[in-house]
């Protein structure tokens, strides 16, 4: 989860009740084992790939919704308004 989805090792420890350590010796394990084993590092490429989208997916929706918002702020008249949205 923490490698696949993303999640922090605090929200992981949160979850399901387990040490912060445990969690991080089994990522630190895994990456290690992907290091020995080609199908296992492919695996975890495609995940940090994959990982890597949804963040960029996340940041282009945020970017979006702020170009929609400014929309109704610049068309109004007051050029003020706008020059301090626009800093």
């Amino acid at each position: 989860m923490h490698i696949q989805d993303g999640r922090t090792i605090a929200s992981l420890v949160a979850e399901y009740g387990i040490s912060g350590a445990t969690v991080s010796n089994r990522v630190r394990s895994y990456r290690e084992e992907c290091q020995n084993n080609d199908e296992e590092k492919s695996q975890l490429e495609m995940m940090e790939e994959r990982r890597s989208l949804r963040r960029e997916k996340a940041e282009l929706e945020k970017e979006n919704s702020f170009l929609k918002k400014s929309s109704g702020i610049l068309r109004e008249g007051n050029r003020l308004v706008t020059y301090r949205f626009l800093e």
